[in-house]
């Protein structure tokens, strides 16, 4: 068997770098030019900014994809339950009532219909924010992840309610019936009752501290 010859280590091919890049340090290697001396370290670096900018993207999709669903989701509860309360129902009790739908250039329809422009922003104006800042929908089964305390929560804690129930009024007051007002008492009062014994000790279990102070500061309704 021939003779094993020496193994020979030159220091010119030994490379402390990457001894030290086990310590979590990039130090520069001893054959690296003297112009470039941050060859390694360069790499590091480059695959670092690769994965936190793989990582953004993934994050902004994850997010525009969990907006998308809250969007979706709050049309088809927008459609059930508002459009039940504020298009279906009072079309209903015009129809057993008797109650012609007009519309004219009087004072009442002018203003009936700036109430039901005025409510529907504002409805329009709150599912935005659930949607957009509050990640989630006006439903209760899927409520926003985050308190919303911006734009007409500013004024009160249920701008929701306050903008159903602007629609109600104006639909009660553009046709002039009291079957639409009696309609809109009794949706509020279903709202209050809701509000108080189911909805707020909820966001209080949810939110804790932070939707205490956001009761302290804002009223129930505009007062």
């Amino acid at each position: 068997m021939a003779p094993v010859a020496p193994l020979e280590v030159s220091r010119a091919k030994f490379r402390p770098d990457m001894q030290g890049q086990a310590g979590g340090k990039c130090r520069p290697a001893l054959d690296a030019d003297p112009n470039r001396r941050h060859g390694p370290c360069e790499a590091d670096h480059r695959l670092q900014a690769f994965g936190l900018a793989r990582a953004g993207a993934a994050t902004s999709t994850a997010r525009m994809r969990e907006t998308t669903s809250a969007a979706l989701k709050t049309v088809v509860f927008t459609v059930i339950v508002p459009g039940t309360v504020t298009i279906y129902l009072p079309l209903l009790i015009l129809s057993r009532t008797g109650t012609e739908l007009r519309i004219d250039a009087s004072a009442f329809s002018w203003a009936g219909l700036a109430m039901i422009g005025a409510g529907v922003a504002g409805y329009l104006w709150c599912v935005y924010d659930f949607t957009q800042k509050g990640r989630g929908t006006p439903a209760p089964i899927d409520p926003p992840k985050e308190l919303v305390a911006s734009g007409l929560y500013r004024y009160t804690r249920n701008p929701m309610y306050v903008s159903v129930l602007t629609i109600l009024l104006g639909e009660a007051v553009l046709v002039q019936s009291l079957w639409l007002a009696l309609h809109g008492s009794f949706v509020a009062a279903a709202f209050q009752s809701f509000i108080v014994f189911y909805e707020e000790p909820a966001l209080r279990r949810s939110f804790g501290s932070a939707y205490e102070r956001f009761c302290e500061r804002v009223p129930r309704w505009l007062f």
